[in-house]
């Protein structure tokens, strides 16, 4: 993709400037059709030429046993966050509005930057440079997130110099907007790389995606999609090895993939090589649903607690499903019926429910039994 990208704002600011100069210095005016044909013509050509292009679709391949052998894999892969995200990334986190994506993205940042377990359980490989843009939140609602999470923990225990941050106020006092970031053809957008660069950024947290799409525009839109993602590409071809994790809303309806969820957008949500799928549940826990290229865990959940002195951090937390299943479990081991279950765990489930479980459970039990004997099965001579 070339750096002379047009970006589909520019090009109908473009358009409605044309038509403004046209109404007031030709006489008489071109009509509608005619700019269409003339200069129009020419700009949505130029637009065309450097559309920005995702990632071509890779085809799917069998591979000699040799080339298994001797191929990168993901035990080979660096991961910044072990299990969780590996070096030279891209990453989406999608939720409802107010569910703690920002939060999180935001403690994974101060955490990486430091070298500290993100959320008390997944290992930092090494402290890296990390820059955290926000342009949703103002400085005062960043400086008190901030210090909720350095409170919670103790000073000797955080390297600050290693964490960056970009706000709103930060583009007011440059006099640039959000969208101008993600436009290659605009200098702010290299003026923004060069940054990333000098301060050597290794991980770039973007608490809302959407905030660098141009005004009319919107992320359900295949074009603008694509043009994010093709920046996303762009930023990881100019900076090799840079992650990127970027925060995006999901829609209102609930979806059974990232894809859906993340309103609808097939095209956001095609790039990336992992999208966090968060919900809220009861008690304050967020569980987060990773549908991920690399090795990862499928779901695990998140708490708020407090922490250090007056701190609040995210911790991984157990899932309340998971809990519940183990008691149910242990109850049917102890040949309790499910209506004996239902009144043992006073009524959270109808014995229906918890007889639906129970089949799954045995389900579970049934298969990774045979899984083990079929291990063994036929290893006699």
């Amino acid at each position: 993709m070339g750096c002379k990208l047009i970006s589909l704002a520019g090009l109908n600011a473009t358009k409605a400037a044309l038509r403004a100069v046209n109404l007031e210095r030709c006489e008489p005016p071109l009509d509608e059709r005619e700019l269409e044909n003339t200069i129009f013509k020419s700009l949505a050509r130029r637009w065309e030429e450097s559309k920005p292009q995702i990632k071509e679709v890779r085809p799917l391949k069998l591979v000699s046993v040799m080339d298994l052998l001797n191929r990168k894999t993901d035990n080979d892969v660096l991961y910044v966050v072990r299990g969780l995200v590996p070096g030279s990334s891209y990453i989406i986190l999608i939720g409802r509005p107010k569910v703690g994506k920002s939060l999180s993205v935001h403690e994974l940042s101060y955490e990486v930057a430091s070298k500290l377990p993100v959320w008390g359980a997944f290992q930092v490989s090494e402290a890296v440079r990390v820059a955290y843009v926000d342009f949703a939140q103002s400085d005062a609602e960043t400086r008190c997130r901030t210090t909720q999470m350095m409170n919670g923990y103790p000073e000797s225990a955080l390297a600050a110099e290693n964490l960056f941050i970009m706000t709103k106020n930060d583009l007011r006092l440059a006099r640039a907007f959000a969208r101008e970031l993600a436009d290659v053809g605009n200098f702010r957008s290299q003026e923004f790389t060069d940054q990333l660069v000098k301060h050597n950024i290794r991980v770039l947290c973007i608490a809302e995606i959407r905030t660098l799409v141009g005004l009319g525009l919107n992320l359900k839109d295949q074009e603008v999609a694509e043009a994010v993602n093709a920046w996303v590409e762009w930023l990881q071809a100019q900076i090799p090895g840079i992650t990127v994790i970027a925060v995006h809303h999901a829609r209102k309806g609930q979806g059974e993939t990232g894809e859906t969820e993340s309103f609808g957008s097939t095209m956001l949500t095609a790039a990336p090589d992992a999208i966090f799928s968060m919900k809220r549940l009861s008690n304050g826990l967020r569980r987060i649903h990773v549908e991920a290229r690399f090795d990862a865990p499928p779901d695990f959940c998140l708490q708020l607690q407090p922490a250090g002195h007056g701190g609040q951090l995210l911790r991984v937390a157990a899932d309340p499903d998971d809990v519940l299943n183990e008691q149910i479990w242990k109850l049917h081991q102890d040949g309790k019926s499910s209506r004996a279950i239902a009144h043992e765990l006073n009524g959270r489930l109808s014995h229906v429910a918890i007889q639906s479980r129970i089949n799954d459970l045995v389900a579970r039990e049934e298969a990774r039994k045979n899984a083990q004997g079929n291990l063994y099965a036929g290893t006699e001579i």
